[in-house]
């Protein structure tokens, strides 16, 4: 099954419970599944680079702290 035919079926069958019927992780869910697909690349990318937030400020800080070094060096 597609990722389309996937999404599309997930939210037809979201969409038979009532609103007044569905807990707050379904509302959720169907959120995102209606979302784009642009919209879902985004949440994605934006969530990846959190996760590797750490890993590159430390890399950030390292190159900055070397052309550091680097200007001090021509003085």
């Amino acid at each position: 099954m597609t990722a389309l035919a996937l999404k599309n079926e997930a939210y037809s069958l979201i969409d038979r419970v009532p609103e007044n019927r569905m807990p707050a992780a379904i509302r959720s869910l169907r959120r995102i599944v209606s979302q784009s697909d642009e919209e879902l690349r985004k949440a994605h990318d934006i969530a990846v680079i959190n996760a590797n937030a750490d890993y590159l400020n430390q890399g950030a800080e390292e190159n900055l702290e070397f052309q550091a070094d680097i200007w001090e060096d021509d003085e």
